[in-house]
């Protein structure tokens, strides 16, 4: 049976397109920080300080809600603040403290790999806090 070099072509395109889709980083698999990032408690930072972040819920879309506990060696021990925030497809994050009690923001890029963990590390600014002064955020995730 002879094939034309028309319907040959068709065939190949119908076929590549698939599979270029597939090729592309993160399609059609669920990305590692989408499978890390589950309801849980991790330790981080926020604003420098030691703190636990709960995760209460982590969405298919990428949003999440919680609550950031302080650490007893801060200077607001056991303060708890709710939370709400996004992981984005190139995996950075967004954390906003609640805006009722306190209007701060953390952000980081895309996270880093360290010894079985990804690792967010970037900046927290907020309306009290000094814009010339640098405030760390780090969020430290299990990698599963």
């Amino acid at each position: 049976m002879l094939v034309s070099r028309t319907g040959l072509l068709s065939a190949l395109a119908v076929l590549a397109v698939p599979a270029a889709l597939l090729a592309l980083p993160g399609a059609g698999r669920a990305s590692e920080f989408e499978k890390s990032l589950v309801a849980g408690e991790y330790p981080g930072l926020w604003h420098g300080n030691n703190v636990k972040f709960i995760f209460e819920k982590v969405r298919p879309d990428g949003t999440f809600t919680g609550v950031i506990r302080f650490g007893k060696d801060t200077p607001w021990p056991d303060y708890t603040t709710a939370f709400g925030g996004r992981v984005e497809r190139d995996g950075s994050i967004t954390i906003n403290r609640d805006p009722k009690t306190d209007r701060q923001t953390s952000k980081a890029g895309p996270p880093r790999r360290e010894k079985g963990h990804l690792l967010w590390e970037g900046k927290t600014t907020g309306d009290d806090l000094d814009p010339n002064t640098n405030y760390p955020f780090q969020l430290r995730v299990p990698i599963r």
